[in-house]
């Protein structure tokens, strides 16, 4: 005589999407994370090797204005560039977004040609939605 053998499943774990849900979490953070890092090596080979933009940053952190209102560490976040005309060649103008202790500013420079080089004709910090304070020289 043959005798059923009651076999028993297995219990099972009914976690199945929670487990999903995190790999799903932890991939999107991962690839925040390698977007973020990439931007951020761009900006710092950007920064790192080009000396109108060094020179930028330096006036802003030797302003006291500038420290007042950021802190006395900040760094760059954002850099954007546009070329226009000037008289004596071909003129440059920076916005920077900068973040520091006391908040994020943003800072505008406009850098024209002299013989040999470029210098800083107007430098202005902004506050998202107040008031600007000029740094140095003059505002279109």
């Amino acid at each position: 005589m043959i005798e059923a053998q009651d076999e028993q499943a297995p219990p099972r774990h009914h976690n199945g999407c929670l487990k999903g849900c995190l790999l799903v979490a932890l991939v999107l953070a991962l690839l925040a994370g390698v977007g973020t890092g990439l931007i951020a090596w761009k900006l710092y080979g950007e920064f790192r090797s080009d000396p109108r933009l060094q020179a930028v940053v330096l006036a802003a952190q030797s302003d006291r204005r500038a420290r007042a209102e950021l802190g006395s560490h900040f760094l760059v976040m954002q850099a954007d560039r546009r070329f226009f005309p000037a008289k004596g060649g071909k003129a440059e103008e920076l916005r920077l977004v900068l973040i520091g202790p006391r908040g994020e500013r943003a800072l505008t420079a406009r850098l024209e040609p002299v013989r040999g080089g470029m210098k800083i004709a107007s430098l202005t910090l902004t506050a998202h939605g107040g008031p600007s304070i000029i740094l140095r020289g003059e505002t279109r």
